[in-house]
């Protein structure tokens, strides 16, 4: 078995004992914890801001580290900082405690979601398998959700947050220290390998050439003075949206369906939630396989496609359907944004410094995230209702849709010096 199946395996356990295990698992928490604390559930949530802001700091730093061979160290050190931060709930009383427990998982977050599917994929898999790769361990991080909630609540139930927190954090450790500590590694040519699939003939030409793009690519500084970075980095901050927009389906629910009352809102605004995921998670899944069968461009159009139907379902349709259909077809926004946008930027400027040119659209899009449901709030309260901030959203996904065919458009037309044997003399 080549060793990239074994590093793709790694990915797939950290997707489900990462990133899950600490932000999917706040709204299990929020109420009952923070009450037990006797903290308002918005100094509670603190730690959140606190690791947005520090994380934007290590996103950069990280990006250059994983261009050195230490990658396992490094990744080992941040799962350690998330292991730590998580047990930090469990002696925590006060407000400051959040700031320091959000900061330990900001030091640590950067290396187990983000740069280690997108590096490492990358540097493991030729590009025609890139794709489907990044698409199974994405899916892996969406997909566990579903069943890391209903676990962990019943277990908070049943033992109290004290226990709950030891036997989370204990979990982040167990699925995901193994695989830094003892597998990933940089990249195959530290190992004396070739990345999977690039001894394949095609053809007539070797694939070797055409197929590992670790050697090859144009530097940061240089990717910045082109359109196309440009393009894809407002594309990759503004799809961020969309997850604040799920935020108010409870909102949404309520708005368009008074017939339901507060508790039906209620109950059909988790129902939209549920349909979001259920989008996400097909989308994760087919992005990358469509992509790795070469309709690069035609997959991008597809889905930008299904993102500005999703808004226009919800500006238009005031009915269950109507608000379900939307819901789905928002969810699909993260096959752009987990796949599409990481694998866009590795074929324009190419994966020998990606790690550092990821990790500035990285760092943007996170902080554009952490914000966005806030400033959809102040929108809302601006305009004085739903419907307005649903004609922001309109507008967010046409120009979303214009900057990522501005940029998918130029893959294959930027020049990388390094491909020519000339560049190499």
């Amino acid at each position: 078995m080549h060793y990239a199946w074994k590093v793709l395996i790694g990915l797939c356990f950290l997707g489900v004992g990462g990133f899950p295990l600490i932000f999917n698992l706040v709204g299990v928490y929020m109420v009952p914890v923070s009450t037990a604390m006797g903290m308002d559930m918005g100094s509670f949530a603190m730690f959140l801001t606190i690791e947005a802001v520090v994380a934007l700091f290590v996103i950069p730093i990280g990006g250059r580290l994983f261009k050195t061979k230490h990658v396992s160290l490094v990744m080992t050190a941040g799962i350690i900082c998330c292991v730590i931060g998580v047990l930090g709930f469990t002696m925590a009383s006060q407000p400051w405690h959040m700031y320091v427990i959000g900061a330990i998982l900001g030091l640590g977050c950067p290396f187990i979601f983000g740069l280690p599917q997108t590096v490492l994929i990358g540097n493991w898999f030729g590009k025609k398998y890139q794709g489907r790769m990044m698409s199974i361990c994405m899916a892996c991080l969406v997909a566990s959700p579903i069943f890391w909630a209903p676990i962990f609540t019943m277990i908070l139930n049943t033992f109290g947050y004290h226990v709950t927190y030891i036997i989370n954090a204990a979990l982040i450790a167990i699925l995901c220290l193994p695989w830094a500590i003892f597998v990933f590694r940089r990249a195959p040519e530290d190992m004396g390998m070739e990345p999977y699939g690039v001894n394949e003939e095609a053809g007539g030409k070797s694939a070797l050439e055409e197929e590992n793009d670790l050697k090859v690519g144009i530097t940061p500084g240089a990717a910045m003075k082109t359109l196309p970075f440009w393009a894809i980095l407002l594309a990759a901050c503004l799809i961020c949206f969309a997850m604040g927009y799920q935020n108010y389906s409870v909102l949404l629910a309520g708005s368009y369906l008074p017939s339901l009352g507060e508790a039906g809102a209620a109950m059909f605004g988790a129902t939209m939630i549920s349909t979001f995921s259920i989008g996400s998670l097909c989308a994760t899944f087919l992005f990358g396989f469509l992509l790795d069968k070469g309709w690069f461009k035609q997959t991008f159009v597809l889905f930008l496609a299904l993102f500005v139907i999703g808004m226009v379902c919800w500006f238009t349709l005031h009915n269950e359907i109507g608000l379900l259909v939307g819901a789905f077809c928002l969810g699909t926004h993260n096959g752009l944004a987990t796949v599409g946008f990481p694998l866009a930027l590795r074929r324009l400027f190419g994966g020998k410094h990606y790690s550092v040119t990821y990790s500035y659209v990285n760092m943007c899009s996170s902080t554009v995230g952490g914000f966005s449901s806030s400033i959809l709030g102040f929108i809302f309260a601006a305009v004085g209702g739903i419907q307005g901030m649903l004609v922001f959203g309109i507008g967010l996904a046409i120009v979303i849709a214009i900057c990522a065919l501005i940029g998918v458009s130029f893959i294959g037309k930027i020049p990388w010096p390094e491909d020519s044997k000339a560049a190499e003399a």
